[in-house]
């Protein structure tokens, strides 16, 4: 590929100087809030005199203040060359179209650069996941984004309009539902770049939780929902859906004892679960590499908006010197695609005794640093539900949140042939704080 010219456009490159220099006080905004970097002109007497041109006032920009200053030009040959580009410039008013001509250009040599480096790399490779994951990586960095650093007047007219949708939703959430009216009051929906730990002792129904929400988001709200699952197979937590929507005992479902009513509910329920947008990935031993990987296809092929991870200490990561270490690697790794795809991610979490009372979570460090919000799930201090009993009290305390208030206490009722979590009604009780506090 080292026998042909890049990509680029010089008679847009030049327009689009010429531009600044016919009407400065607008154009030169315009381009400073379009192009993602300096090196998207190609042309190095371009690139030098946009360099010069964005150091100065618009005011202070015309030919005889840039003439001399243009790297590795004299002060004649900068003056033809500024002089070129004016009369390049047929009329300011084309600048978006030179913009987005010049820009298209700078993202196929960067298409074209880490191709490059990609086949150089394949050739001297040692771990090919990593160089998978590095070539993913830069792929999705090349996509347009928004420009780094907004103005202050950007975020100010971003912030307006933020509060200004707040109170025309009077109250509703702004994030994903959970499908639990409190829950979502509390924290007013998922949002998109955060991670949220759902933290609970072995088989307290924490994976039972997660699938309530997915089931919500992806049959309720219609949404693409990508999930994770080390601890139970795919068919396993299809069936548990299937029993939760359709309302059917999960234990009838395995000991095969079911009535004719119990199909007329699951066939509805089927068909439901089979048009949504869930997915599925039930490897075992998946490392971050692999995780990162497969999210990033997840949300190219379906645009999931939510991902669910069961569970965190199930997951490996490579070069990780002890379980502490792996499994905060592990919590890392989700915050990091959690911010890359922009969705809210649920990590599911062991927690275990610490020997004192308290809790925390199992073999890690960071996850309770790492999560924008920290669920326990628990049963109430005072709880006096028989084993037996179809459906008991349960407590998800939201011990940990960016944007609301913590030890907050929602009360729930699991009921149990279902493995299905609702709101519990509303009586008058007080609580304190769970023993972690």
């Amino acid at each position: 590929m080292t026998d042909r010219l890049p990509p680029f456009d010089q008679d847009a490159e030049m327009a689009v100087i010429g531009a600044c220099l016919e009407s400065p006080a607008t154009s030169v905004p315009e381009i400073s809030q379009t192009i993602p970097s300096p090196e998207v002109f190609y042309d190095l007497r371009c690139r030098s005199a946009w360099d010069i041109i964005s150091g100065l006032n618009p005011h202070e920009v015309e030919v005889i203040s840039l003439c001399g200053k243009i790297q590795d030009m004299d002060h004649r040959a900068s003056g033809v060359f500024l002089s070129q580009c004016v009369n390049q410039c047929s009329s300011a008013a084309f600048l978006s179209s030179w913009l987005e001509i010049i820009c298209g250009k700078y993202f196929l040599r960067r298409v074209i650069q880490v191709a490059s480096l990609a086949v150089r790399d394949a050739y001297a490779a040692t771990d090919v996941l990593e160089v998978m994951d590095a070539f993913e990586r830069d792929v999705m960095a090349i996509r347009p984004a928004k420009r780094q650093g907004q103005s202050i007047t950007e975020l100010v007219r971003d912030a307006m309009a933020e509060i200004e949708d707040r109170f025309t939703r009077q109250g509703t959430i702004s994030g994903l539902s959970t499908g639990l009216h409190d829950l979502d009051l509390e924290c007013d929906g998922l949002h998109g770049g955060e991670i949220i730990v759902i933290a609970a002792f072995p088989s307290f129904g924490k994976t039972a939780l997660a699938m309530n929400i997915v089931e919500h988001v992806a049959l309720d709200c219609g949404k693409a929902v990508g999930i994770f699952s080390a601890e139970m197979s795919a068919k396993s937590l299809v069936i548990r859906c299937l029993c939760s929507r359709g309302r059917i005992n999960l234990r009838d479902v395995r000991d095969g004892k079911l009535a004719g009513s119990d199909f007329s509910k699951l066939m509805p329920a089927s068909s439901a679960l089979a048009a949504s947008k869930m997915v599925i990935d039930d490897t075992c031993g998946l490392t971050t590499s692999q995780l990162r990987q497969r999210a990033r296809q997840m949300k190219q092929a379906h645009g999931i908006e939510l991902l669910v991870a069961d569970y965190a200490q199930l997951f490996a990561s490579s070069g990780a010197e002890n379980r502490t270490n792996e499994v905060d690697q592990v919590s890392k790794c989700f915050k990091g695609i959690a911010k890359e795809l922009n969705i809210p991610v649920i990590l599911l979490s062991q927690l275990t005794d610490t020997g004192n009372g308290g809790v925390r979570t199992k073999n890690a460090a960071a996850i309770e640093e790492d999560a924008d919000g920290l669920w326990l799930l628990r049963r109430p201090k005072d709880a006096k539900d028989s084993p037996d009993d179809l459906a008991c009290a349960m407590e998800l305390w939201l011990k940990k949140q960016r944007n609301g208030p913590r030890n907050v206490c929602i009360n729930l009722t699991f009921l149990k042939p279902y493995t299905r979590f609702e709101l519990a009604p509303k009586i008058e009780r007080e609580y304190q704080n769970p023993t972690n506090d």
